[in-house]
């Protein structure tokens, strides 16, 4: 017989199981900051369970990629999809209906500086972020990375970021949930005059083996044609002019 569940039993279930931990704080956060805590590490754990198999993503769609992370976000319950409001094609749009928290993020194929800075353009000046009701807003940036050495690439983006003519005097803060493969930011949203706070995330998808398999295979042929055994980050496209959103 099943043992009853006692307010013991449950705590000790919370401490043990992360997914029975993430089930009860979705239910049960009523703040903004509770709801996007819980959502940050929702997506963390989504995007590191993608970098764990690159090999089945190298020629997908950023579309493509994008729904999966939706797909995983609304099966632990959030209402999760790509949105057609608020001044354009919002890639994410992550919502708990009982409260109306929202959060929205725009996803980019991480191929160069210059696609991320469209994006953020994009994401700063055309869409309305959600926001909480201590006056801020909140989104987030998502590049899906299939180049080598994340780490750099991302470190590149972050060291270019605040010279984006649209993130001026933009203060940047390290992430403690991704580390080296994600950061924070903060500057002025143009729309709404308050501090709009981003989340930015490098999704891993690179995938170069080179072992005498991978060598002989065509499905690899092409990355390790592209990258050998791994290009400087510095060979990305580094591109912070003007651009339209």
């Amino acid at each position: 017989m099943t043992s009853p569940l006692t307010v013991e039993r449950l705590q000790f279930l919370i401490e043990e199981d992360i997914y029975i931990q993430g089930l009860l704080e979705r239910r049960l956060a009523r703040t903004y900051s509770e709801f996007l805590a819980r959502l940050r590490a929702d997506i963390a754990l989504a995007v590191q369970e993608l970098a764990l198999n690159p090999q089945l993503f190298l020629n997908e769609s950023e579309d493509a990629t994008t729904a999966r992370l939706l797909l995983v976000l609304k099966g632990m319950g959030y209402t999760a999809d790509h949105n057609n409001a608020g001044g354009g094609n919002i890639d994410v749009t992550v919502r708990q209906i009982r409260r109306g928290f929202r959060w929205i993020a725009e996803a980019k194929k991480f191929d160069d500086i210059g696609s991320m800075r469209d994006g953020f353009v994009q994401l700063s000046t055309r869409y309305v972020p959600g926001d909480d009701n201590e006056g801020s807003c909140y989104g987030g940036m998502i590049g899906y990375l299939r180049r080598p050495n994340a780490a750099e690439c991302m470190n590149d983006w972050r060291s270019h970021f605040a010279e984006i003519e649209q993130a001026t005097n933009a203060a940047v803060e390290d992430c403690e949930l991704l580390g080296p493969f994600g950061f924070n930011s903060s500057h002025t949203h143009k729309e709404s005059g308050l501090p709009l706070k981003l989340w930015h995330v490098c999704v891993r998808l690179f995938h170069g083996p080179e072992d005498k398999s991978a060598k002989r295979s065509k499905k690899h042929a092409a990355n390790l044609e592209k990258y050998g055994s791994g290009a400087p980050a510095s060979s990305v496209a580094v591109d912070i002019g003007p651009s339209a959103a």
